[in-house]
């Protein structure tokens, strides 16, 4: 357990991992005691685990989608990737997802992937995720270096799809833009092919 800004965070061991579902059963006793239950993912064994409770004790139960509804659909490569996806929601029938008490999308393209895949719209909230951008803000007119900056910061993994930004800056052949990407190379299942970090290396 630690304390982060009067927060308490605890965290559980995992007993197994297949892919991204991390099994971990310490989490039951916690989630029994909670007033509302809010899972931030989907296909995963705390969102899984969470729901089960909140039908069983009568707890209302969240789910905040972050773009996993059918994402995957259109990012992963090859079927034999997606096939885990695909196998998870013909075993769950849906279930989490179609019936949680509320749903949260951060985006109308997300609002659109949850009707989709079978939730119903007066379910559906989109809240897209909140910042403050004047404390962000930069003059540039102040800096010597006066080219545009950007940044990716995440996962460098084949569902990131680091391709499209990569080849944009190329498209807009301007020598006042440096895109720097910061992150390290995941292989997020067994079905994925290595090397994706060379691949970009060579686009670039």
């Amino acid at each position: 357990e630690e304390h982060y800004k009067g927060v308490s965070v605890k965290r559980f061991h995992a007993w197994f991992k297949f892919m991204q579902y991390i099994v971990t059963p310490g989490i039951i006793k916690e989630i029994k005691n909670a007033d509302i239950i809010h899972c931030h993912n989907y296909r995963s064994f705390q969102t899984d685990v969470g729901f089960v409770i909140a039908k069983l004790f009568e707890k209302p139960f969240v789910l905040n989608t972050h773009g996993g509804l059918l994402g995957y659909d259109k990012y992963l490569k090859n079927n034999l990737v997606k096939l885990p996806y695909r196998m998870y929601d013909l075993f769950t029938f849906k279930l989490v997802a179609k019936k949680a008490d509320a749903v949260i999308v951060s985006s109308h393209h997300e609002y659109q992937e949850a009707l989709n895949y079978g939730i119903r719209k007066e379910k559906i909230h989109v809240i897209p995720m909140g910042i403050d951008t004047n404390a962000y803000s930069v003059d540039r007119t102040k800096r010597k270096n006066k080219a545009l900056q950007l940044l990716f910061v995440g996962r460098i993994s084949r569902n990131r799809n680091l391709e499209p930004i990569i080849r944009a800056i190329s498209l807009l052949k301007k020598e006042d833009i440096n895109l720097r990407i910061v992150g390290e190379e995941i292989v997020n299942s067994a079905t994925d092919k290595p090397g994706y970090l060379d691949e970009m290396k060579t686009l670039v």
